[in-house]
């Protein structure tokens, strides 16, 4: 969950690199107001999956336009993750959702992240905010970056950051001291965060 007011600035900066990413099929929706519905998202992701893979388009037809299906939320449960077995990565990057009415928020977390659920699709969700008490709630336990102020939160997130670069190194060289430079990084970083290309 991202907040404050560059969340939208860097949800575009990310999918921007995730569609120069060959092999990663990107999807997003930005949320713009209290109407914005589960279901106007879920056909909004089908359409972006749709066209990102035109050889989809003989499955929807087939399966779907031909016999007469509609585009309601529950034929689009059942599409979506049929089309997302078809593509080898996708990413969706769901901006804004504080915007929604809290009606909205919680379908809208509830279906996207129901896609997830299937262990065989190699799809992940980025989901901006700003802090709002629902939506902290029901993605707790998940990975996050608060953009705030505070050069705790700051840390907490280079912390993360270099804890996982330094996974890697582990493997390689069996280094058994590896928390003490972690923790001496993050120090001398200063709250900068300078990601690794």
């Amino acid at each position: 969950m991202l907040t404050t007011v560059g969340k939208s600035v860097m949800c575009s900066y990310i999918l921007r690199n995730l569609r120069l990413t060959s092999g990663i099929t990107a999807c997003w929706y930005f949320c713009d107001s209290q109407d914005d519905s589960c279901n106007r998202v879920l056909r909004t992701i089908a359409l972006q999956l749709l066209r990102s893979q035109i050889d989809l388009a003989s499955l929807v037809f087939n399966k779907y336009v031909s016999q007469g299906c509609n585009t309601s939320t529950a034929q689009l449960r059942l599409l979506i993750p049929e089309m997302l077995e078809v593509i080898p990565c996708t990413r969706l990057v769901v901006d804004g959702l504080d915007e929604c009415s809290h009606e909205n928020q919680k379908q809208i977390l509830k279906e996207t992240q129901a896609l997830r659920i299937n262990s065989k699709l190699h799809f992940k969700i980025l989901f901006s905010s700003r802090e709002e008490v629902y939506i902290a709630a029901k993605l707790r336990g998940k990975p996050f970056i608060s953009l705030s102020e505070s050069k705790e939160n700051v840390n907490k997130d280079i912390q993360a950051y270099v804890h996982h670069a330094f996974g890697k190194l582990q493997n390689k060289f069996q280094a058994t001291h590896l928390s003490e430079v972690e923790s001496v990084v993050v120090e001398k970083s200063k709250g900068i965060f300078y990601p690794v290309k």
